[in-house]
């Protein structure tokens, strides 16, 4: 996975006139024989206001994991790049995803997502003139081990990625009142990054709303303040561990000098 880089060449369609090309890149491999039946897929590394001596970079994808026995599980995988540091979000790391709504016939998304431990939160959402025709795509991509032209991807300059990553801080000054449930358990944001994302990438295929509904009955009631126990052992791993290592030192001493 590639975030970000600079390209300089040229392109040639056909017999048509070699065109010198300059611009900005991203790039990803990927392993596999197919494409998940469904899916979600979005990328960005082109700001509107962002200053020349910053930089961030956007990826993110939902889809349908198929797995043994025709059993199939929602699964995501994200990460953001602001200035050279890496926030990553998926599933194998237990990142939490809050309010995933996806129209794929408007274009429009948004989701939250919060690491394991809720110490960062990352929001996106797309914003687009509905008015204006949004342009796509139809790409070659993977089914059953052959390259077919099936995926359709949005690249366009009219529709845009609205970005903000903020940390979580606790401060235990409850406010009952609020809407905001984390508001309420004392916690407030400080906001690292809010843009908006320009000549952004987007894919969205199949029945995204499985997605959504899978991925809401998982994640709905999962909050800091009720943790699970694997993620209380995920926040106190290094205690953990060091307790571990310093009761073996202490045995090994032990045995050593009886």
């Amino acid at each position: 996975l590639s975030m970000k880089y600079d390209i300089q060449g040229s392109i040639q369609i056909n017999q048509n006139e070699k065109l010198s090309v300059t611009g900005i890149g991203y790039l990803e491999k990927d392993w596999g024989y197919s494409f998940p039946s469904l899916w979600i897929w979005g990328q960005a590394n082109q700001w509107e206001n962002l200053p020349s001596t910053s930089s961030a970079s956007l990826f993110f994808s939902f889809a349908s994991i198929p797995w043994h026995f025709n059993i199939k599980f929602p699964g995501f995988l994200m990460v953001f790049e602001y200035n050279h540091q890496f926030y990553r979000f998926n599933s194998y790391l237990q990142s939490i995803i809050n309010d995933l709504s996806v129209n794929n016939e408007t274009n429009q998304l948004s989701f939250t997502v919060y690491d394991v431990l809720f110490q960062h939160k990352l929001h996106v959402s797309t914003y687009c003139d509905e008015s204006e025709y949004i342009s796509s795509a139809l790409l070659y991509g993977p089914r059953n081990g052959g390259m077919e032209k099936f995926v359709h991807e949005i690249l366009g300059r009219n529709i845009y990625f609205d970005v903000q990553l903020s940390r979580l801080i606790q401060n235990e000054t409850l406010n009952r009142d609020s809407d905001d449930p984390f508001v309420q358990h004392g916690y407030y944001e400080e906001i690292l990054f809010q843009e908006r994302a320009v000549s952004i990438a987007l894919e969205i295929t199949g029945d995204v709303n499985w997605l959504t509904e899978e991925l809401r009955k998982t994640y709905e009631n999962v909050y800091p303040w009720n943790f699970s126990l694997i993620r209380s052992l995920i926040q106190y791993y290094k205690l953990i561990i060091t307790s571990i290592i310093s009761v073996i030192i202490i045995w090994l001493f032990l045995v050593k000098y009886r």
